[in-house]
């Protein structure tokens, strides 16, 4: 099975100073537009992020997208229909990846998931969504949140009620010192969605 989310469950976020700011709204907002509401339609979501300026791109063009990847298809031969593709864009001064996974079988219904890696953004930060792009754009405060000082932090909104479009969304990182960092081998900020696939 593919586990995108799960890892995007492990990242942590990154600390942000104010010269960073501009940059983690910048990946925040283009997380929020280009995954966006058409996630259950897989074409409308890929045709969304080529319009945005994502590139289709090899996951070996970044061994930390490399590792996330071989983790997410690492059950993918159980389920032949479901699907895995990785994109780049330029965001500030250095590549940021997305990678959209489709009719992923969870509990008896097909997902689809859409997740955008940070992977240059490996500090640590108790708050992950340190500038509230997601809180104000759901209007809520998160489901569910975790703070492990130099290891882990994550929020989760859960079937957002002003976005019933989507059945997750999260925002997490894991810092490059951490034991999670070592195993995995990356580290990093991410957001991660999913919905319901049509």
């Amino acid at each position: 099975m593919l586990r995108l989310a799960v890892i995007a469950a492990v990242f942590l976020g990154a600390g942000c100073t104010k010269a960073d700011a501009q940059v983690d709204d910048a990946r925040a907002i283009a997380f929020r537009d280009d995954c966006g509401s058409t996630l259950a339609d897989l074409t409308t979501t890929k045709q969304r992020i080529a319009a945005a300026g994502w590139v289709k791109v090899d996951p070996s063009v970044d061994p930390e997208l490399k590792a996330v990847h071989a983790l997410s298809v690492g059950g993918q031969s159980a389920y032949p229909n479901a699907t895995i593709e990785a994109f780049s864009r330029t965001i500030g001064d250095h590549a940021v990846y997305m990678m959209i996974s489709g009719n992923v079988p969870v509990s008896g219904m097909f997902v689809n998931g859409c997740y955008l890696y940070d992977f240059a953004d490996d500090a640590f930060a108790a708050d992950p969504d340190s500038n509230h792009v997601l809180e104000t754009w759901f209007g809520s405060p998160p489901t569910e949140a975790l703070s492990q000082p130099g290891m882990i932090s994550n929020k989760k909104w859960v079937a957002p009620k002003s976005h019933p479009e989507f059945a997750t969304v999260r925002v997490a990182s894991v810092p490059a010192s951490s034991s999670v960092a070592a195993a995995t081998k990356f580290s990093g900020r991410a957001w991660a969605a999913t919905a319901i696939a049509k």
